[in-house]
């Protein structure tokens, strides 16, 4: 991706979300269901740039995410025969990382044409404290960008330009050992995807000053924020929808008080942390399954 079309991406989705954002009503904590993040152990680490989710699913109890979950912008709800996709989410406490994995299964795929959507652009955004607030600022505020909550990019077919964060000085972030990106894409009609991303959540990112920024504590049962948008076209230049958590549309990407939340919940083998707070284990699935049946 050139510099040209990574610039008018970060200009679209800023003006995108800034009109959303004022038709959209303030609140934090969005939603009733807590979506489980599982842990997984050093050695049970996802392998990136191997051209399959197979990895994650041997060692995860099942996907945190489908395409039930999301919606629309408008409200209207994924149809599974045009689009149906999967999202793993997993943590690593050693690391003090998010891995993030998705599989798509579309009727109708299309590359990016001149750094448009395309199909299967993910937006992935994180708050580790899930403390909510702006994190999205004009150019004179620029430095406050992305400081209590961080947001990335990435399509399957472009993984050589790397894992995109919003602003450019910023980019560091999305690179290793911070961030890792890895894609692939299998035939045209129907065509299978997937994208696998390597995420660190900030407290207080200072994206000029690596050395003061302070990340996030991923501890087990801890609440993260998290937004989430796929995007799919069946004809070029025309999406056919973005699909996001909720159908909140893109206003809950600017603001991180829109954002859902996400529980930390440990494993106990190897280097994980329930090997130590084992009890932790069973009141998070305690909360998860009861969120479930509200």
């Amino acid at each position: 991706m050139d510099l040209h079309s990574v610039t008018r991406w970060i200009v679209v989705f800023i003006v995108t979300v800034l009109v959303l954002l004022t038709s959209t009503p303030s609140q934090s904590h969005v939603g009733q269901i807590v979506y489980p993040i599982y842990e997984l152990a050093s050695a049970d680490l996802p392998v990136f740039h191997d051209g399959t989710l197979e990895d994650w699913d041997q060692v995860l109890p099942n996907a945190s995410l489908t395409h039930e979950d999301f919606a629309y912008t408008d409200g209207r709800r994924v149809g599974a025969d045009d689009f149906a996709f999967r999202v793993f989410l997993a943590w690593h406490s050693a690391s003090q990382r998010i891995f993030v994995g998705i599989e798509m299964l579309d009727d109708v795929y299309l590359g990016p044409q001149d750094g448009d959507i395309g199909n299967g652009w993910v937006r992935f955004v994180i708050d580790g404290d899930h403390t909510g607030g702006e994190y999205l600022f004009p150019s004179e505020e620029s430095e406050r960008s992305l400081a209590q909550a961080q947001v990335y990019a990435a399509r399957p077919e472009a993984v050589s330009a790397g894992l995109l964060s919003l602003t450019a000085e910023a980019y560091w972030i999305a690179e290793p050992p911070w961030g890792d990106v890895a894609g692939f894409q299998f035939g045209e009609s129907p065509n299978l995807s997937g994208i696998e991303l390597m995420v660190t959540p900030w407290d207080d990112l200072r994206w000029r000053d690596p050395d003061a920024s302070r990340r996030s504590q991923l501890e087990p049962g801890g609440i993260v924020g998290f937004g989430l948008e796929v995007a799919d076209a069946d004809a070029p230049n025309s999406p056919d929808g973005i699909y996001t958590l909720a159908g909140l549309g893109l206003g809950a990407l600017l603001n991180a008080a829109f954002l859902v939340d996400g529980e930390l919940i440990p494993c106990q083998v190897a280097d994980c942390s329930g090997r130590v707070s084992s009890s932790v284990m069973p009141s998070s699935w305690a909360r998860i399954k009861a969120s479930l049946l509200k």
